[in-house]
């Protein structure tokens, strides 16, 4: 730090300005900070786009400059790209393990032109739910012989059990309230919303994660998670903690294909996902694609930035808001490309705030600390056997500083099936 504070005093000098040493050695340190706390959210896999990103708060003042706004969108036009490349890798996996099947060609990439600086420091990675529909059944309720999931930690059901990295769930205090009280590598005392949904639509109780060297044929063929804790769209993020990227997700798809085939068959196995794949881009019929949420109200956000007062952070709440508004006005436009396809945006943003703001409504007593630990920090690792817990769960919004606890999921589960499977049953019974 004393050469930082000798450099700072240097640049000071020459340009003429009064030297401060306190200001100077306050701005090294503060530089400093801002680096760990990035580096920190890399590691934490809080943050989802690029190793490098922080919000605009932690930009130097010359970020304002037109040389640093196009060094950032280049940043995110190559985030984009890896996002397609994300999308075309899929495609050429389902034309692998079904030859012969036409897919439409995906719409080109949005432009970043009209894009404020500061919205695009918002951009972070998407949780998919894949359904596949039985069509023509004249029910109100939608039937789905499988759901597939594709994500980071709030779906991964336990993937990371079964690969070398330290982001693990597979420990106590993690799952206590599952059946079982036991650990299954899901980042909650309980279930998560896969869990919650599947049951909710009669399809079973829990989704296993597909990595589970013992899973079912039956398993198999109503669904698997496929994602992985601290998973990303770019490699630099697992690169860090050596989770599974979202392109290796599709790798497991491909897998999870294979074995399908040797279960049923494969004239069986294409009739399974036939109907979904008028789509380009999950193989399936049905994709449910999840906003961001309140990202500022996260415990270990609050924690890093309003230690004192313990109240959410308001820019990282308006960056989580303006990337959903344009996700959300994206998925028809992807819609009108794709004939037959059913995008649905799912809104987590508007209940997880109304849980924050009214707490009492919905049962709980605390939602700006985790329950295990002090709550302000712990979270994985930091979140072990030795760790105390909150005496009651189900009054915490959040289980740990980073996720929601099983109560939590079931009243987003439930917001969501009232907000979405009336949109579902409309289209499985056309």
């Amino acid at each position: 730090m004393v050469e930082e504070r000798e450099e700072q005093m240097q640049q000071a000098s020459s340009s003429g300005m009064a030297v401060n040493e306190h200001d100077v050695v306050h701005k090294v340190l503060g530089k400093r900070r801002r680096h760990r706390r990035a580096v920190g959210r890399v590691l934490r896999g809080t943050s989802r786009c690029h190793s490098s990103t922080t919000t605009l708060r932690d930009q130097p003042s010359t970020s304002q400059s037109t040389q640093a706004t196009n060094a950032l969108k280049s940043k995110m036009e190559t985030y984009m790209q890896q996002m397609n490349e994300f999308f075309t890798q899929f495609t050429s996996t389902l034309q692998s393990v079904m030859p012969g099947i036409q897919l439409p060609t995906p719409p080109p990439l949005p432009s970043l032109s009209p894009m404020h600086e500061e919205e695009l420091y918002s951009l972070k990675t998407v949780q998919f739910a894949c359904f596949i529909i039985n069509t023509g059944n004249g029910e109100s309720m939608p039937k789905f012989p499988a759901i597939l999931i594709f994500g980071d930690s709030t779906v991964d059901t336990g993937n990371n059990n079964y690969i070398v990295t330290p982001f693990k769930g597979d420990h106590l205090p993690y799952g206590i309230d599952f059946p079982g009280h036991i650990p299954t590598g899901r980042f909650s005392n309980g279930k998560l919303v896969p869990d919650i949904l599947a049951s909710m639509l009669g399809l079973k109780e829990t989704v296993p994660p597909f990595l589970q060297p013992n899973i079912s044929d039956h398993e198999l063929l109503t669904g698997v998670s496929f994602a992985s804790a601290g998973s990303g769209y770019d490699e630099l993020t697992t690169a860090i903690s050596h989770v599974i990227p979202m392109l290796k997700q599709l790798e497991l798809f491909k897998d999870y294909m294979q074995r399908l085939g040797r279960i049923v068959g494969e004239k069986e196995a294409r009739r399974i996902v036939a109907n979904a794949l008028e789509l380009y881009e999950l193989g399936c019929r049905v994709i449910i694609v999840s906003g961001l949420p309140p990202i500022g109200c996260l415990p270990i956000q609050i924690t890093a930035k309003s230690p004192i007062l313990r109240s959410c952070i308001d820019k990282e709440n308006s960056d989580a808001l303006s990337y959903n508004n344009k996700l959300e006005k994206l998925l028809p436009q992807i819609q009108k490309e794709l004939p037959g396809s059913k995008f649905l945006y799912a809104d987590i943003y508007t209940i997880l705030t109304d849980i924050i703001n009214n707490p009492q409504k919905y049962g709980l007593v605390e939602v700006k600390k985790g329950c295990c630990g002090s709550g302000l920090l712990e979270a994985g690792p930091l979140c072990t056997r030795s760790t105390p817990v909150c005496a009651n769960p189900s009054q915490y919004l959040f289980w740990d500083s980073i996720h929601p606890g099983e109560s939590a999921y079931r009243y987003l589960t439930q917001y969501l099936a009232k907000q979405l499977l009336p949109k579902l049953s409309h289209f499985s019974s056309r």
